[in-house]
Parts: structure tokens; C-alpha cells; sequence
């Protein structure tokens, strides 16, 4: 089953932390994993706001009990994605650590980007390491 949650506002936001809160507590997360997964997730809720005018986000469990987030948005795509990954630039005001730490949080990340089409972002945390 995948979790949908349009992204276009704050309160969307706090929603899609929510419901990933709950899916980590279903499959019995303990504080640290589940926070972690949460971070994540208000991460790339945030960039969806912040860069790209809002999106998805899609919620769903994944292999060997992990959870995976997906982010899809149509906005102008991520022009320097190695330095998006890395952190500290931000084509905004913000510090640009937001997809930076969501690699850091996540066990796997994938990143895939078209300028002016938009940005899919796939992010997945096991509650032990791989």
C-alpha cells in the first residue's frame, strides 16, 4: 500500500511526517529510526515548497521491513545536483543541506532531475543498517 500526500503547503507538510510516523510505528521503528525517517521525509516535503512549488510525496513500506519516500515534483529541476548532494548551496536563502542530509539519514537515495520538468527524489531507511 503507498501513502499519497499532496505537498503544497505547511500543513501538507506536517501530514506527510504524520503518516510516515505512523507507517514507522506500525512496523515497530524505535525512536532513533523512526525520527530519522520523519527528518527525511519533512526534508523533502520542504524542498518540494521551497523549489518547486509544491508535488508529491509517496509513502510505502519497502523489502526486509524499511520504509521508502518518494518526492515528485514538476518545478525547474536541481541545476547543480552534485553540489545539492554535497550541501551548503542553495539556490534560495536556505542553508542547502536539506537533500544533503536526507542522503546522510537514508540508507539508499536516488536523485533524478530534468531541468524545467521536474525533480524525483527516492529515499529509503532500514530500521537496522544494511
Amino acid at each position: 500500500m503507498t501513502i499519497v500526500v499532496a505537498v503544497r503547503c505547511d500543513a501538507d507538510r506536517v501530514l506527510a511526517v504524520h503518516r510516515a510516523r505512523q507507517l514507522a510505528r506500525g512496523l515497530g521503528w524505535g525512536d532513533r529510526d523512526r525520527c530519522a525517517f520523519e527528518t527525511i521525509v519533512l526534508e523533502l516535503s520542504q524542498n518540494l515548497i521551497d523549489h518547486a512549488g509544491g508535488g508529491e510525496i509517496h509513502l510505502r513500506g519497502c523489502e526486509d521491513a524499511g520504509l521508502e519516500v518518494i518526492a515528485i515534483d514538476r518545478g525547474p529541476g536541481i541545476a547543480r545536483l552534485a553540489d545539492a548532494l554535497r550541501g551548503g548551496v542553495s539556490p534560495r536563502a536556505g542553508l542547502g543541506e536539506g537533500l544533503a542530509a536526507v542522503g546522510r539519514l537514508g540508507h539508499e537515495l536516488r536523485v533524478t532531475t530534468h531541468p524545467s520538468r521536474g525533480t524525483v527524489v527516492l529515499a529509503r531507511r532500514w530500521a537496522r543498517a544494511r
